[in-house]
């Protein structure tokens, strides 16, 4: 991914209103940090070639709660966010999953829609 294609990646995160964005087949060499503009891009990839390589890429008011991040390998990346406790539910789920199956957490983090209350639904 060239500085034109983020430069992209970071308008449409705005248009859209996303504020974590994780990429996989990133394509750059090395691991590190940058900041561009109002974004902070987190991102490991190969040493020597241009293959695979993840990143996550946080907006100005997220980038504020970062704690830091652990870029594993070309594969993997993850980042540390200071945030309220998480669901107590949702971590005793995690936690009763055997270290050998995949986890794959899916649902709906944010019920509000809309500004005002609607009865009968």
């Amino acid at each position: 991914m060239n500085q034109g294609k983020v430069d992209v990646v970071k308008g449409e995160m705005s248009r859209i209103n996303i504020d974590i964005l994780g990429i996989s087949e990133l394509k750059w060499t090395g691991m590190g940090h940058f900041i561009s503009d109002d974004y902070h891009i987190f991102y490991c990839g190969q040493e020597n070639h241009r293959r695979n390589g993840v990143a996550i890429i946080v907006n100005k008011m997220v980038s504020n709660s970062v704690l830091g991040y652990n870029p594993k390998n070309d594969r993997i990346i993850s980042i540390r966010l200071l945030d309220k406790p998480i669901n107590a539910n949702l971590q005793q789920l995690v936690d009763a999953t055997p270290k050998k199956d995949t986890i794959v957490i899916m649902g709906d983090w944010n019920t509000k829609v809309g500004s005002k209350p609607i009865t009968g639904i």
